[in-house]
C-alpha cells in the first residue's frame, strides 16, 4: 500500500535475500514489477536469481550507484539498510518515486553520534519523493493483514514462493543466529525447532 506499485515499474530491494526482502522481491515480481535486489554474498545473489530477480548483485563487489544508473532509475525503494545506501538510492530515484523504510541494518550497532546523516534529503523535495516508515503493527492496524499468513502459506506450499532457513534444535544456538543475522553472514532465517 505504501509503495503504490504499478505494473512495469522498477523496485530496488536492499537485503533482497533476507526473510523480508525475499518476500518483497517475490511479491513485486508477481505484481509485474522489474526487480533489482542486492545481497552481501555470491550465494545470496544466486538465491535472488532463483526467485526471479531481474538484476541481482553483491553490493560488496559491485557499486550500487553504477547498478542503479545502468538500470535506468528506480520508482520504488524498499529500504532495509538505511545509511549510505539510502542516500545513494535517493540519487537514483525517478521523479515521484516512493521509498518504504523497513529497516536500518547499517545503523543498528552504531552510536547515535556515529550514524550516517543523509546528505541527499533535498532530493525528496526536488524529485517529489514519498518516504514512509514501515512498522508491521501500524501497517496491519491501518490496512489489515491482507490474509498474509494464509496467502503466503499457500504460495509456499505450491512452490510459488521460496525462502531459506537455518535450523537448529538447540536453544543455545539462538544467540549465534541473531548475531549472524545482524552481521549479515547468515544464509537464511534462523529457526529453533522444538520437537
Amino acid at each position: 500500500a505504501y509503495a503504490d506499485a504499478k505494473k512495469g515499474e522498477t523496485i530496488y530491494v536492499s537485503t533482497g535475500a533476507g526473510t523480508v526482502g525475499s518476500v518483497v522481491c517475490q511479491a513485486a515480481k508477481a505484481e509485474g514489477l522489474r526487480v533489482i535486489a542486492s545481497a552481501g554474498s555470491d550465494s545470496k545473489v544466486e538465491f535472488l536469481k532463483e526467485i526471479g530477480v531481474d538484476v541481482a548483485f553483491n553490493y560488496k563487489k559491485q557499486d550500487l550507484r553504477t547498478i542503479l544508473k545502468e538500470s535506468g532509475g528506480i520508482d520504488i525503494y524498499w529500504d532495509n539498510v538505511g545509511g549510505q545506501a539510502l542516500e545513494t538510492v535517493m540519487g537514483g530515484m525517478n521523479k515521484h518515486g516512493r521509498i518504504v523504510i523497513c529497516g536500518m541494518a547499517s545503523e543498528w550497532n552504531v552510536a547515535p553520534t556515529e550514524r550516517h546523516g543523509n546528505k541527499s534529503l533535498v532530493l525528496a523535495l526536488a524529485k517529489n519523493l514519498s518516504i514512509h516508515g514501515f512498522v508491521i503493527t501500524d501497517a496491519v492496524a491501518k490496512f489489515g493483514d491482507f490474509n498474509f499468513e494464509s496467502e503466503v502459506t499457500k504460495l509456499v506450499e505450491e512452490g510459488k514462493m521460496k525462502g531459506r532457513n537455518e535450523t537448529s534444535d538447540k536453544l543455545e544456538d539462538s544467540m549465534k543466529m541473531l548475531v549472524d543475522c545482524l552481521a549479515g553472514v547468515n544464509e537464511g532465517k534462523g529457526m529453533i525447532v522444538f520437537s
